[in-house]
């Protein structure tokens, strides 16, 4: 029988060696962040990471999800996708040299629209953050080709899908929402940062190509302006972030999902 301690050490070597651990440590390392007050796991963590995957009721939490630690401040500076995708101003941009594997300006579709092209492009969401520092579960899935969307849901219409992700969250517990933007952006670049692992990736010979629908609609008022925020089909030369309609086809509409824990 392992006592606290080591249950602890043996569940975050299972995240790390799956390259699913992002913690407060990695924003000091990457972005300088000195807050004083990142919070520690929470204390039932161990818990949750032993219990049943829920999406695939044979592995454990701690064998198909990303731990994710997602800051409110760094540094003083709200952390918002805008404060970290900007290709001007944002972390990614100016912290490159600390990372491992180095980013530059990795956010598709968001690039001419932080440069200038559309300057009155100012959604709510870009500029949200949490409301206080946050421990996250993100999905990631059991096998290279889940690729971070939910099993049974890939490619299917949205309104299929939402009733598959309704009827798995139930039987979980409702713990789960649909992916909320900030947080899954900041947590597959985290990921990625850190471990040069992708997910939400475009196909590869171990990978399907993958996105997921968000809970956020695109509110701005140009095109796209109404249709779900759409992440993922992550590339060599960065993370998709835009709005796709369920008619326009040329990109799959998966869906993850996400708990927070505290």
């Amino acid at each position: 029988m392992l006592n606290k301690q080591e249950l602890r050490a043996q569940n975050l070597k299972v995240l790390t060696d799956n390259n699913n651990y992002v913690g407060p440590q990695d924003w000091k390392d990457f972005f300088g962040c000195n807050e004083t007050d990142y919070p520690d796991l929470p204390d039932n963590i161990d818990e949750i990471l032993m219990s049943q995957d829920p999406f695939t009721n044979s592995l454990l939490i701690r064998d198909t999800h990303l731990l994710f630690f997602m800051p409110q401040t760094c540094n003083g500076i709200d952390v918002t996708v805008d404060s970290q995708a900007n290709p001007i101003s944002g972390l990614w941009a100016n912290n490159t040299s600390s990372m491992p594997n180095n980013t530059g300006a990795l956010i598709h579709d968001y690039a001419a629209k932080f440069e200038g092209a559309n300057a009155g492009f100012e959604d709510a969401w870009v500029k949200r953050t949490v409301n206080r520092h946050e421990y996250i579960l993100i999905y990631t899935g059991n096998s290279g080709m889940e690729n971070g969307s939910l099993p049974g849901i890939r490619n299917k219409p949205y309104a299929e899908q939402i009733v598959i992700f309704d009827t798995l969250n139930a039987a979980a517990g409702n713990l789960y929402t649909l992916p909320v933007p900030l947080e899954i952006i900041s947590g597959v670049m985290m990921k990625y940062i850190k471990t040069g692992d992708q997910i939400l990736t475009y196909k590869n010979s171990q990978k399907a190509t993958t996105t997921t629908n968000t809970s956020q609609l695109w509110d701005d008022n140009g095109y796209g302006a109404g249709e779900r925020v759409v992440v993922g089909f992550f590339t060599p030369t960065g993370l998709f972030v835009g709005h796709v309609g369920d008619s326009l086809g040329f990109l799959p509409d998966d869906m993850g999902a996400m708990r927070k824990l505290m």
